[in-house]
């Protein structure tokens, strides 16, 4: 499976959810690393490939949520 560089991954609020925006065949990593830390999420396909997509729920604090997805990153 290829992965695609991106950016910066960053955490995107939306009404009723939060996503993540995460490098191809790179998602399911990110995901384990967030249910470590007890946070649940859905992996989902992305409608902009070649991304994959993270669902989480929109009550989680955000500033939390980016520090982790930060440390995945490192």
């Amino acid at each position: 499976m290829n992965t695609y560089d991106v950016d910066e991954v960053k955490v995107y609020p939306l009404a009723d959810r939060t996503i993540i925006h995460v490098p191809g065949g790179r998602g399911e990593e990110l995901r384990l690393h967030l249910a470590s830390h007890g946070i649940d999420s859905q992996l989902q396909p992305a409608s902009q490939k070649p991304y994959q997509r993270l669902e989480i729920d929109p009550h989680v604090d955000l500033d939390i949520l980016q520090a982790l997805v930060d440390q995945w990153e490192r």
